[in-house]
């Protein structure tokens, strides 16, 4: 039986032992119950947290948690696709994260756009992808950042990709703004685009740092788009 909402609490029915346990809650809460939304595939549900550092993360990639503001325990499914479009996304950590997959490849989000604000978000981990037949971006935290806000966010995360290998994210757009972020790690590809905290940009990049180990498979057709900060700079 799982109950709740400040806190979520589980306990075995079936053992007459069993203790009330607390698995998510803490001081998880949304900031504000009359602005949540449900989702659907292509526009997750907003989910801006005070924190949820205390979130029960499931199996299948959902996450629980209390909402305090609403009174009421909140299961957020996010898109199976993991795009973003205009979504408000805060104060998320992801540790630890392992993944890998044929095209675009990021532990918290494939593509951001609209006027989506990822805001105090960090991950730690791997994230994959050297399929040189659909070669999408990799991203320690986003695959691919068409526009929106990235705010105050970090990465600690080896990021592999044939193209498009970002210790931060992949790809950013010209309508894409990252402002105070950094990234940690690796970032490597095996053909072009690499760079230690964007593989390439053409949008705005305002105080940010990385100390990502940065490298390139030798690849005849590509030869100056691998650098310590952004592989290829298009924007400013």
């Amino acid at each position: 039986l799982v109950f709740g909402y400040i806190k979520v609490y589980q306990i075995d029915l079936n053992d007459p032992a069993a203790e009330v346990e607390v698995i998510a809650g803490g001081a998880s809460k949304h900031t504000n119950a009359s602005t949540y939304k449900d989702g659907e595939i292509g526009k997750p549900l907003t989910a801006t947290f005070n924190t949820c550092y205390d979130a029960m993360c499931l199996a299948d990639g959902s996450i629980l948690f209390g909402d305090a503001a609403a009174k009421t325990m909140r299961l957020m499914i996010p898109d199976v696709y993991g795009n973003f479009e205009n979504a408000t996304i805060k104060n998320v950590r992801l540790e630890n994260a392992v993944l890998t997959g044929a095209s675009s490849i990021a532990t918290l989000a494939l593509q951001v756009k609209g006027n989506s604000v990822i805001e105090n978000c960090h991950a730690t981990g791997v994230v994959m992808n050297i399929d040189p037949d659909y070669g999408g971006p990799a991203g320690g935290l986003i695959a691919h950042l068409i526009s929106g806000q990235v705010l105050n966010c970090s990465a600690d995360v080896d990021a592999y990709a044939s193209r498009g290998a970002g210790g931060l994210i992949g790809y950013v757009d010209a309508d894409g703004v990252v402002r105070n972020c950094s990234a940690a790690g690796i970032a490597h590809c095996t053909e072009y685009h690499v760079g230690g905290l964007i593989g390439s940009s053409s949008g705005l990049i305002e105080n940010c740092h990385t100390t990502s180990r940065v490298s390139r498979s030798y690849y005849q057709h590509a030869y100056v788009d691998c650098g310590g900060f952004v592989g290829q700079n298009g924007g400013t």
